[in-house]
């Protein structure tokens, strides 16, 4: 792990200790790095024409993950309940987005605090649900102006199919994508990937900083209105026999997407060769860099 992103995470890093020199990236090197994201970003476009062109295209890609957690938001609010009621009376097998036999859908296996973010979209115009995470992974990444030698990972982070589809399905884990990009930004939205606990290492960037406590205590507050259903979310949890937690490390490229960008960012190769004190790195400084 880097100097720097060990002093993200709150880890400790010599004061004095000066990084090698990084290589500078030549015109050539830029050139291929390019040319091979745009390769990256055509087979990207390849695949998703042929899984539009297929006649079971809604089925599979249909915004099924977003119907289905709206829908039995819409049922939560009507005095139903959140969870499915078969989740809650005993043991069943975790089958990752294939609905169990008898069943029409896997279940529900986001906490209750979701429902803050799940209820406005009751109401509101589906594309927001899209716009505005991928929104914000956009407008972190141009403040961020990765190094484009990275270019080519950042690409692949995104065609990994546990990246890909899970937007096109519109998992909330969009939610803690962009929760994760705009806190190596501005430290202390990264709390907010706890909406998907299993990737709670994530939640974890800047966690040494008192801005990320504060957004930690925000985050148990909106949890403290739901009660009981947390007994529901931890029953169904404990219910899950199979993966379901192994699952999520297959969304791991996903996660990495804005920490690799970070790493690469431009002000640390435009501000020279050391590792700056923890108070002065970017990621943890609410976005404020420091000016050369």
């Amino acid at each position: 792990m880097t100097p720097e992103a060990r002093s993200a995470l709150g880890i400790g890093v010599g004061g004095a200790t000066q990084e090698a020199s990084r290589p500078i990236a030549t015109p050539a090197v830029q050139r291929l790095a390019i040319a091979v994201t745009l390769v990256i970003v055509g087979l990207m476009v390849r695949d998703l024409i042929e899984a539009l062109s297929r006649p079971d295209v809604m089925a599979v890609y249909g915004a099924k993950d977003y119907t289905y957690y709206i829908d039995i938001t819409r049922r939560w609010l009507a005095g139903g309940p959140f969870y499915e009621p078969w989740q809650l009376d005993g043991p069943y097998q975790f089958t990752s987005g294939i609905p169990l036999p008898g069943h029409v859908n896997d279940g529900a296996y986001y906490p209750p605090v979701t429902l803050w973010l799940l209820v406005p979209f009751t109401f509101l115009p589906a594309a927001l649900w899209w716009a505005i995470p991928l929104g914000i992974v956009a407008i972190a990444l141009w403040r961020l102006r990765p190094d484009p030698r990275v270019w080519p990972i950042l690409a692949l982070c995104l065609w990994w199919p546990q990246s890909s589809v899970p937007i096109f399905n519109g998992s909330p884990v969009m939610w803690g994508f962009a929760a994760l990009s705009l806190g190596v930004v501005w430290v202390g939205p990264a709390v907010f990937v706890l909406l998907k606990p299993s990737l709670f290492l994530f939640a974890l960037w800047g966690v040494r900083r008192r801005r990320w406590w504060l957004f930690l205590a925000l985050f148990g507050l909106l949890c403290l209105p739901f009660g009981a259903m947390w007994f529901d979310w931890v029953t169904v949890i404990l219910n899950t026999q199979g993966s379901a937690v192994l699952s999520s490390m297959v969304q791991v490229p996903l996660m990495m997407f804005p920490i690799i960008a970070w790493l690469a960012r431009a002000d640390r190769r435009s501000s020279g060769a050391s590792a700056q004190p923890a108070e002065q790195v970017d990621a943890v400084d609410g976005g404020q860099t420091a000016r050369h």
